[in-house]
């Protein structure tokens, strides 16, 4: 309601519990069906996929909910080339997520890995990208962070992947 109201001034992203399989698996699809039915669920999904996977503010801050990228120098123009309806959690590769970034010349797996990273990379204390507990996503350190921010001409990443006890951590 208050997106409607504001639309300027409130903006919503899709996050990880937005996606099928975790909507599916995680009880949201059947509190859908036993409050209203399976229609309703599906238009759950709809508007979920519209949802956009980042917001810039001021031209100097991304807002994204899980994180930055198996690939070292994603630009901002390669996540708006992302077909957010085009995917979901399913789409893992078989053999799972590798730590190596999927090559710019498969373009279809190499923006579906960004939209993973997107929704549920994390942050972690040591340089360079490592895998991810989650099973998705990338742990990316500081330095990974400082270029993505150099290369899209940014200054600060804001996230919302995790709960923090102060409210907000730096």
């Amino acid at each position: 309601a208050l997106h409607l109201a504001f639309p300027d001034s409130v903006m919503m992203n899709r996050g990880n519990h937005e996606d099928y399989a975790i909507c599916v698996n995680y009880g949201f699809q059947m509190e859908c069906i036993d409050k209203y039915d399976e229609l309703t669920f599906g238009m759950f999904i709809e508007v979920f996929q519209q949802l956009p996977l980042f917001t810039i503010i001021n031209s100097s801050i991304i807002v994204i909910h899980g994180g930055l990228f198996h690939c070292k120098d994603a630009s901002l123009n390669e996540l708006n080339k992302i077909n957010r309806t085009g995917f979901t959690l399913q789409d893992l590769p078989e053999e799972g997520e590798q730590l190596d970034a999927v090559g710019r010349d498969h373009e279809v797996d190499f923006l579906k890995q960004l939209q993973r990273d997107a929704l549920w990379s994390d942050p972690i204390d040591v340089t360079g990208n490592h895998e991810s507990q989650r099973g998705a996503g990338v742990g990316f350190g500081p330095d990974i962070t400082r270029q993505f921010l150099e290369l899209n001409n940014l200054k600060m990443v804001v996230r919302s992947h995790e709960c923090v006890n102060s409210g907000y951590e730096e």
